[in-house]
């Protein structure tokens, strides 16, 4: 696997929650911020604003 592929999955298993009966694996978004490059919720937050809206736009 790529260097950086196996990077970005160690960053991702390194912030992964687990609910209270261990089914069920998930991250939270201000932990993912972080990981992906963002300084700022304020950041995040608008990247994600545009990206649902491509979604929207793009069908």
């Amino acid at each position: 696997m790529d260097k950086a592929l196996l990077q970005i999955q160690d960053n991702l298993e390194s912030i992964k929650k687990l609910s209270t009966d261990q089914a069920t694996e998930f991250w939270l978004a201000r932990d993912l911020m972080l990981i992906l490059g963002y300084s700022t919720w304020r950041q995040f937050d608008e990247a994600i604003g545009r990206g649902k809206e491509s979604c929207k736009t793009g069908g």
